[in-house]
């Protein structure tokens, strides 16, 4: 089984993250400079706190009226809880905000990819990225940067009276304080690292689980249950460790801290109780300074453990960055209107492809070599060849799935290039030997990218067209009836002339199709013939084939040969 390993993990360097994680905030500036302007807020009556409690002592010990200091306390600490509140609601809000962002960013790059990208990455970690890793970025937000913020300001305000009120005792206890503070400092790269493979292995669980309820009878049939259980166990012990790891790492932060606290505290009560002793230190000033080391404490457990929650949240960062650094398709645009009506009532198209070379990345033998081909307009076109001799690959090339690495692929006489291939798709049909199968209805289905709204009747005709009549009529609703995830309850066959039935639905004016035979029996396969002659005089047929049945059926043949 695949184990990570670090350089999976790169070590960007504070720059390289804050820049990756201000790329995030920047469209969320006006919340966070709120956020941070509350978090000013609420420092300062943290900090104006002590003050208000020494004019109390002081007018005790003097023997006069302490209404009104106590009246600006109780203030303090009335407006300290409503700052509170209004602070986590703008950072709640800005955290989810960041969150919905990213996941739009995420899925808006993901579906404009070229096959080149998607290859590079598991569907079931795609899926964690766009879950779990987009969900960690929230708490960097509301729980760690603004967080930090306040406690650096809380902190730089304690110091600076504390430094007014006894110099030499703030020097002594800093000194004590400063060194917790730099070991517990060397444990933050650690959380991140750690943290960033926990949420590696979470996308390898959810890539392994996707894995297995694709193949969910097959994995049942097989007998396979309990070693895939054993797998996806073993994926998901692979991140409760190294959670285990960022935890230790998290869970000795504090500790740390808080020991040189309260010996840095023991330095204060004794030089202090001394200095007070001595008259360099007043009694009131003293409380002063004991309140202001009370006040300090918990901005620098605080900033910590936000700079703890900022260490985990960056492990999800950079591997949202790894998505979104994948280039989009040249033509990509967020316009999903579908295509010009004058490419659907068109000729059919041209198709040639000159002098086609291709190799996979890794792989030493090109499938494709200085392949030329020109398609039939108006007729049957059949790509013959056993599996693995490139079929699939050239039809991938014809559509703009894939560039070839030498030669060009002309459509009506221009070159088809990454910026035309939205173009090209808008009058093609591309049907997969998969033959996938969505969630939803038959009709929702038959619809899909189908940017014309179908007459009843022409569903009818083409449910009619490829043999489908009899089962749709079996179904409960028709064709309102229900599928379940990737057609499972549907025969193979029946999802094949269904994605057929979509293709044909589309109107196009090159149809592309990946062994639309595969899966059907002769009957069906005579039906699909028939229905390709009769249609192929409105569009331009490519269909690739192991089958020399379906390649006599064609107007002319390509033969490629095998491995």
């Amino acid at each position: 089984m695949e184990t990570l390993t670090d350089s999976q993990f790169p070590d960007l360097g504070p720059q390289a993250r804050a820049r990756e994680l201000w790329s995030f905030l920047e469209p969320h500036r006006l919340k966070i400079f709120a956020g941070v302007a509350l978090s000013a807020i609420g420092a300062g009556i943290s900090v104006a706190q002590p003050i208000a409690m020494m004019q109390i002592i002081n007018a005790a010990l003097q023997g006069g009226g302490f209404a009104t200091p106590l009246s600006v306390l109780g203030a303090l600490l009335l407006s300290d809880v409503v700052v509170s509140g209004v602070q986590s609601w703008v950072l709640l809000r800005a955290g989810e905000h960041v969150v919905l962002d990213v996941r739009k960013r995420l899925v808006g790059n993901i579906l404009f990819w070229r096959l080149s990208s998607y290859r590079r990455f598991r569907r079931g970690d795609l899926i964690a990225r766009v879950g779990n890793d987009a969900s960690n970025l929230r708490s960097i937000l509301s729980d760690g940067t603004i967080e930090a913020t306040g406690a650096v300001l809380t902190l730089l305000g304690a110091i600076v009276l504390m430094v007014i009120i006894d110099p030499v005792l703030f020097s002594t206890s800093l000194a004590i304080f400063a060194v917790a503070g730099i070991i517990s400092w060397t444990f933050l790269s650690k959380i991140t690292k750690e943290a960033e493979e926990a949420n590696q292995y979470v996308g390898a669980l959810s890539a392994d689980l996707d894995r297995v309820l694709g193949g969910f009878i097959t994995v049942i049939t097989s007998g396979m249950q309990s070693k895939e259980r054993d797998r996806l166990v073993t994926r998901a012990e692979q991140s409760w460790r190294a959670g285990l790891r960022a935890a230790t790492w998290d869970a000795m932060t504090t500790p740390v801290l808080l020991f040189g606290a309260n010996l840095a505290l023991l330095v204060v009560f004794g030089l202090g109780g001394v200095r007070v002793a001595s008259g360099a230190l007043g009694l009131p000033e003293f409380v002063s300074f004991v309140l202001y080391f009370g006040v300090l404490i918990p901005p620098v457990i605080v900033g910590f453990q936000a700079m703890t929650t900022i260490q985990r949240g960056l492990g999800s960062l950079h591997r949202i960055n790894e998505v979104l650094d994948e280039p989009a398709a040249a033509d990509a645009v967020e316009d999903d209107s579908g295509p010009n009506p004058a490419f659907t009532r068109a000729r059919p198209a041209k198709v040639a492809a000159q002098n086609i070379s291709f190799s996979y990345p890794g792989s030493e033998h090109p499938v494709l070599k200085d392949l030329s081909m020109e398609a039939t307009p108006g007729g049957i076109t059949a790509i013959l060849g056993s599996s693995g001799s490139g079929k699939t690959t050239l039809l991938h090339i014809l559509c703009g799935l894939e560039d070839p690495e030498a030669g060009e692929v002309r459509i009506d006489g221009a070159v088809l290039n990454p910026a035309s291939v939205k173009e090209t798709n808008s009058f093609t049909a591309f049907v997969q030997q998969e033959a996938p199968i969505f969630w939803g209805t038959i009709r929702e289905n038959l619809t899909y990218g189908v940017h014309h709204i179908p007459h009843e009747d022409d569903l009818i005709d083409v449910v009619s067209l490829l043999g489908l009549s009899e089962t749709i009529s079996r179904l409960p609703n028709g064709l309102d009836s229900h599928v379940d995830d990737h057609g499972v309850s549907l025969s193979g066959g029946e999802r094949q002339r269904i994605s057929i039935a979509r293709a044909l639905l589309r109107r196009p004016r090159m149809l592309i199709l990946d062994e639309p035979t595969a899966q059907v029996d002769a009957a069906n396969e005579a039906r699909l013939i028939s229905a390709l002659k009769k249609l192929s005089s409105q569009m331009t047929v490519i269909l690739s084939t192991h089958r020399s049945t379906l390649a006599d059926a064609a107007d002319q043949t390509i033969n490629m040969e095998g491995d």
